[in-house]
């Protein structure tokens, strides 16, 4: 986890590590020196659900959405060494208040995908599909997915 730190010489605010807390650092905007304190995090706002099958889009997504300012967390790029896979994604979706699903034909039919989106589905986040193509949902990802409005990318280009 992480803290929402707010500078109060310029109001800034940062995540910071949650061993950081109550001890001193410096503001990465006034670079003034701070007590690290503030409301528990995720370290990312976004999760990006995807087949390995669309790794290119997904990892075009991240891109743009980390340089609007948006942290993302990505398998295999954020999976910590050492972390068993399951229990890193688990960690990373309570810890975001969106996902971002890269729906196609190759993840509707992955069960690593169903699974990712039932996790947060039971975490209470905010799922945005983002279709790449003009699959229908499977029955299972329908029951999850029937009630959200969809981004659609199925006309190139999807820049």
């Amino acid at each position: 986890m992480a803290i929402l730190v707010t500078c109060p010489a310029c109001s800034a605010t940062f995540r910071a590590n949650d061993q950081y807390r109550s001890q001193s650092g410096k503001c990465p905007n006034c670079k003034k020196y701070l007590r690290i304190e503030g409301a528990h995090v995720g370290t990312h706002d976004v999760f990006i659900s995807y087949s390995q099958h669309d790794k290119a889009v997904a990892d075009a997504a991240c891109a743009r959405l980390e340089a609007l300012g948006i942290r993302c967390w990505i398998a295999p790029r954020d999976v910590p060494g050492g972390a068993t896979w399951g229990s890193a994604i688990v960690e990373a979706i309570a810890g975001c208040s969106v996902m971002v699903l890269v729906f196609s034909g190759h993840a509707n039919a992955s069960e690593q995908v169903l699974r990712e989106v039932t996790t947060a589905v039971n975490e209470g986040v905010t799922i945005i599909p983002f279709r790449l193509d003009n699959e229908l949902p499977s029955q299972d990802m329908r029951y999850f997915l029937a009630p959200l409005h969809w981004l659609d990318a199925t006309t190139p280009p999807i820049a």
